[in-house]
């Protein structure tokens, strides 16, 4: 059945005047967080109060939980995709992981040095950008909003000159990108390796680590860190407040431990991999460190065992560092050219780059491990991949909120219809009085009848409306 629009519902008078302020404060953002960000952006030029509500802090941890809890009930959900060669136009592409469509394409808005660009962490809706090429990686960071189309380039780094002039001092870079609850920030971790004048990595030149946070728009020194060697910048995950990457060990083989970064208290620790790992695995095989269903994981693809195809095991990790325990989720053995996985989606698909070997697979898909069935994403790659993309409303800090969210609002507005607003309004209202119906929110709106509360929050809806967006 359709969704009545307003002007279909049955004028009710109230007495007394009312407004939005006439709405508790809890009900009110309770309605807004179902808002998708669009509409929000366009709801910030109603009025004051609505202005001051979306743009507050609290409010925009509020939706971003709610697009998190939202985006794991729902059956489909959406992978930002991003080519890293960059040409004159830079697109992203929307694709629904249940329909593999485009749902929307959008342009990165800047150059990097190189012409190639990196996911080299995502959370929230919040994407941290680099050059993807060894020689530039990690110099310039970038953070972008693709929902709100806004970007800011990260500010100097605490050693300028171990960056500035990386090939005569042997400079390798590693990034990490996550969010520190406690304290509502998003944080990048930066650890500079250098070459001592035995071209050691770990010889008499100790790396160097530094954190920029986003709410304070600056980067500082992270004193006496102890930094084992990471293995490869591109191996790395964020889960529950800590970032994790391979550990490379000369003399015991390439990978026999993880390393993490604990934002809270900055501290680097080691985690050890599952007892007996190796002895399942070739010598040539791959090592992926990725998030998955919420837990860190890793995952092993062997290319080298004769299995009569590709063996893929995904190891997952329980508990909190140090004392953890590990866990096979699976070990399947896939046809010859499938590739190994870059990302897992939110809902425990493997996100894949293949090799030329299969004619009916494109350059990335999405693989089912429980039911081994494929499903074409893209081609003509290779691509960097946010698997678990969200629309984000976080604009803290690097998009200077007040001024160029009322400028997007109010281009956003120029053209709207009226009535599409209110009937999504009627939506969003219904879904929000039907939860709060006898919980402590709704016996402070006892005074108005349940089958005229809906009436009463559309006419404030539409006088408001009427006086700001016609």
């Amino acid at each position: 059945m359709d969704t009545p629009s307003w002007k279909d519902l049955p004028v009710v008078l109230v007495a007394g005047t009312a407004s939005w302020k006439d709405l508790p404060s809890c009900l009110a953002t309770d309605i807004l967080s179902r808002l998708p960000v669009k509409t929000l952006v366009q709801s910030t030029c109603v009025n004051k109060s609505w202005y001051a509500l979306i743009t507050d802090p609290s409010f925009i941890s509020t939706h971003i939980a709610r697009s998190i809890s939202d985006a794991q009930k729902n059956s489909d959900h959406y992978l930002l995709i991003s080519p890293i060669s960059l040409s004159t136009q830079n697109p992203c592409y929307i694709i629904s992981e249940k329909t593999c469509a485009e749902v929307s394409k959008i342009e990165i808005p800047f150059r990097t040095r190189s012409q190639t660009v990196l996911i080299a962490g995502s959370c929230n809706g919040l994407l941290c950008l680099t050059d993807e090429c060894p020689f530039h990686f990690g110099t310039d960071v970038y953070l972008w909003n693709p929902t709100l189309k806004k970007h800011k380039l990260l500010g100097p780094s605490c050693f300028p000159n171990q960056l500035r002039d990386r090939i005569r001092m042997g400079t390798a870079p590693i990034l990490g990108f996550g969010f520190h609850e406690p304290s509502n920030d998003y944080r990048v971790v930066r650890v500079v390796y250098c070459w001592d004048e035995d071209y050691n990595y770990l010889g008499r030149v100790a790396p160097r680590v530094e954190v920029y946070s986003l709410r304070k728009d600056s980067w500082r020194v992270v004193k006496n860190a102890v930094v084992p060697k990471i293995g490869n910048h591109k191996l790395w995950a964020c889960v529950k407040g800590s970032i994790y990457w391979m550990k490379t060990e000369k003399k015991r083989g390439p990978y026999e431990s993880i390393i993490s970064f604990d934002l809270s208290n900055e501290v680097f620790n080691e985690v050890k991999l599952p007892k007996h790992f190796r002895d399942e695995v070739g010598q040539g095989a791959i090592f992926t460190v990725l998030e998955y269903k919420g837990s860190l994981s890793v995952c092993v693809f062997d290319i080298n065992k004769d299995y009569g195809g590709e063996c893929l095991s995904l190891w997952v990790m329980k508990g909190d560092v140090p004392a953890v325990s590990w866990t096979r989720q699976y070990k399947i053995i896939l046809k010859e050219g499938v590739g190994w996985p870059v990302k897992f989606s939110r809902s425990g698909k493997a996100v894949m780059e293949t090799v030329d070997r299969v004619p009916e697979l494109t350059s990335l898909i999405s693989c089912d491990l429980d039911t081994r069935k494929f499903k074409n994403l893209a081609n003509d790659g290779p691509y960097s991949v946010d698997a678990a993309f969200i629309e984000s409303l976080y604009v803290k800090s690097f998009l200077q909120l007040i001024a160029p969210l009322a400028q997007i609002a109010r281009k956003l507005c120029s053209g709207i219809e009226l009535d599409r607003v209110l009937e999504h309004l009627l939506r969003i209202s219904n879904q929000a009085l039907e939860q709060l119906l006898g919980s402590s929110t709704w016996e402070l709106c006892s005074s108005i009848e349940h089958d005229r509360m809906l009436e009463h929050l559309l006419r404030i809806s539409a006088r408001a409306l009427n006086q700001h967006c016609a």
